[in-house]
Order: C-alpha cells, then sequence, then structure tokens
C-alpha cells in the first residue's frame, strides 16, 4: 500500500495504521518512527522484479536507511529446504541406506521387474513407485522415503531373492565408513 501509492513514509506514525497494522500483521514492528516488515512472495522468479519495484519506489524516499543496500529477498522455500536439510544430518545414515536401497533396484529393468514381483507377492498394493530424492529438494527425500516404507517388505523380499542386494549395499556401508574416517 506504501509502496505503491506512493505514501509518505510517516504515514506509518499514525495511529489508525498502527491500530490497522496490530490487527493484520501483528508481526509487523512499528518502532521510532521506522516501519520494519516482511514482503512475503510465493513465486521465487517473481523476487528481482518486486525488489526492482521496491527500491524505485524508495528512491525518491528521504528516510531510507543505508541507502536502500540492503533490501534482499530470501526464496521462503530454499530457507525451507536448508532447514530440513540440516535436520536430515542426524538421520543421513538411514536416508542413505534407503537411497541406496532405491538405487540399486531401480538401476535395472530386470532388477525393477524382480522387485514389482516382490511387492505382488507380498500383496503390496500401491499406485507408488519408487523414486529418488534430488539434493535440492527437501520434499523429495520425503516421497522417497514415504514409497520405501510402503515397500518395506518387498525390500525384504527381494533381499532374500537377490544375493547381491545386501552385498551392494554392504559395500556401500564400508565405503562411507572408510570416507569418514578419512582413510
Amino acid at each position: 500500500m506504501i509502496v505503491i501509492d506512493e505514501l509518505p513514509f510517516k504515514f506509518v506514525e499514525g495511529e489508525g495504521f498502527r491500530s490497522f497494522m496490530a490487527m493484520v500483521c501483528p508481526r509487523c514492528i512499528i518502532q521510532d518512527g521506522q516501519l520494519h516488515f516482511t514482503i512475503t512472495i510465493d513465486n521465487a522468479s517473481s523476487n528481482d522484479v518486486a525488489i526492482n519495484r521496491f527500491r524505485r519506489k524508495m528512491a525518491n524516499w528521504d528516510s531510507t536507511i543505508l541507502k536502500r543496500d540492503h533490501i534482499h529477498m530470501r526464496c521462503v522455500a530454499h530457507i525451507i529446504n536448508l532447514i530440513v536439510v540440516d535436520g536430515l544430518k542426524d538421520i543421513s545414515e538411514s536416508v542413505t541406506r534407503v537411497r541406496d536401497a532405491v538405487k540399486y533396484v531401480k538401476q535395472s529393468p530386470a532388477r525393477l521387474n524382480k522387485f514389482k514381483e516382490c511387492a505382488m507377492f507380498e500383496k503390496i498394493e500401491s499406485k507408488s513407485s519408487l523414486c529418488l530424492d534430488v539434493s535440492t529438494r527437501w520434499n523429495s527425500t520425503f516421497l522417497m522415503l514415504n514409497v520405501a516404507q510402503k515397500f518395506e517388505r518387498a525390500f525384504e523380499r527381494f533381499d532374500e531373492e537377490d544375493p547381491y542386494f545386501k552385498l551392494d549395499l554392504q559395500c556401500k556401508k564400508r565405503e562411507v565408513i572408510v570416507n569418514d574416517d578419512g582413510s
């Protein structure tokens, strides 16, 4: 409103505006006649356009601090991704083991067909199919784990029928242990 209607920054000092903001945005802070706020945009590609428009509007305001040099936008999805990735570090060994199991099954059509047979034998009825996660998308790790959990009994059956499955996973586990020790 202030930017689009080109209102003076002093507008935020009025009692009516303060009362309005307390109702609609309790986290908005008005301190020493200065308005501190966050603009949330749900489309990351809009960030540059929005911030440039905001800077142009502020160019005529005398009350800007630090000449608008510290105006920036963060992508909420990116921040969530960083938080989740950091949280997943605590269970990274388990996630890595599931990822390696899914990779092994999906590496060849023959293995994938054998896995599907194991799922049918275990009477697992799911329209989901195994998927690998993508490091830049936290929700893909969730999707991978969620689908893999549905097929837990199929993985157990697959382990019994494919002698190389467990061997491959054990080799990968040894590689991780060797790399963690630095030797």
